[in-house]
């Protein structure tokens, strides 16, 4: 699997040197962290990660479009939506873009990324092609912003979408299911990640930024949506389970009360419970595990071991034990 060793190699070194260049040739108020409703950070530290992470994912995936792992022009859209969404990150970490801007431009990009998905797409039944198109370019818009809000405490996005990026590219890695589009990704990104994790760990020096975590989500999104299409729907959202258990019930919750939904806001279950005195490694230790049981599962399903119902009925109820316990337990 030479293939697989040069795209892993290729985000872990590009990530690693990059955070060094950035870490310490980058002004010292560069992309400083403001102080947000949104964040629980334990330190103002700069949103640089995204300057070092997002370059080494894109340049794993034109790796892999070298390798023929990825077909060349899926990475070029792949690459193009993800450079849309780092470009409207890093004017949004500067000087904050209003909600519908920032909306349109992710719009474009998740366009961009199903465009390039296209051929592989199959009907979702009774819908026609442009109609799945539709419903998936939804499903990955959803997926940066799950992922821009689950960024809220120190290695929050490492535990939740890293874990099981690295289990899903490890499982293609080793054949125990399909090496294509979904876990060639996933070791993308989990390489890129990596380097990220050392620096992020509390108290951490540097943030991932919306030019970090809009990127991220937008391939998470994909990766979810690969998995989908060629296994099934359960296959697809259980890797990123707590994170969607997480923003959607408390879009559910903030919308029964008439709270603005757009707003920037401190009510996640895990920033609660950071609020509430627990540790930011403890939650993310928590949350890697439960995305690592989650993500398993998935592979499972993948690999025709269990069911996709009895999959996601289970991992789904670990999930909301997790969400349950942050939220009220504290």
């Amino acid at each position: 699997m030479s293939d697989a060793f040069a795209i892993a190699a290729t985000g872990l070194i590009i990530s690693s040197l990059l955070l060094i260049v950035v870490t310490h040739l980058a002004p010292p108020h560069f992309l400083a962290a403001k102080s947000s409703p949104r964040s629980n950070h334990q330190s103002h530290a700069r949103q640089l990660g995204g300057l070092a992470v997002v370059p080494a994912l894109a340049a794993a995936i034109i790796v892999s479009t070298w390798t023929g792992t990825i077909g060349l022009p899926t990475g070029i859209w792949l690459v193009l939506g993800a450079i849309i969404l780092f470009a409207t990150g890093l004017i949004d970490d500067a000087r904050e873009l209003a909600v519908v801007p920032k909306f349109l431009l992710q719009t474009v990009a998740a366009v961009v990324v199903v465009a390039g998905l296209f051929e592989s797409l199959e009907p979702i039944a009774p819908l026609p092609p442009l109609v799945t198109g539709g419903v998936i370019v939804l499903v990955v818009i959803w997926a940066t912003n799950l992922t821009n809000f689950m960024d809220g405490i120190d290695l929050m996005v490492v535990a939740g979408i890293g874990v099981p990026a690295t289990i899903l590219g490890l499982s293609g890695f080793l054949g125990l299911i399909a090496f294509d589009v979904p876990t060639v990704l996933a070791l993308a990104l989990a390489a890129a990640l990596l380097p990220f994790a050392a620096a992020n760990r509390p108290p951490a020096s540097i943030f991932l930024g919306d030019n970090g975590s809009l990127p991220v989500g937008l391939i998470a999104g994909t990766i979810g949506v690969g998995l989908a299409v060629k296994y099934s729907v359960a296959a697809g959202a259980l890797p990123f389970a707590y994170f969607i258990v997480d923003t959607g019930l408390t879009l559910v919750e903030r919308t029964l009360a008439g709270k603005n939904i757009f707003s920037a806001h401190s009510e996640h279950a895990y920033q609660i419970a950071r609020r509430s005195g627990l540790s930011a490694t403890n939650i993310a230790v928590q949350v890697a595990l439960v995305s690592s049981v989650t993500t398993g599962i998935s592979v499972l399903i993948c690999a025709n071991v269990i069911g996709s119902a009895l999959g996601m009925v289970s991992g789904y109820a670990i999930a909301l034990v997790l969400f349950a316990s942050l939220k009220w337990k504290h």
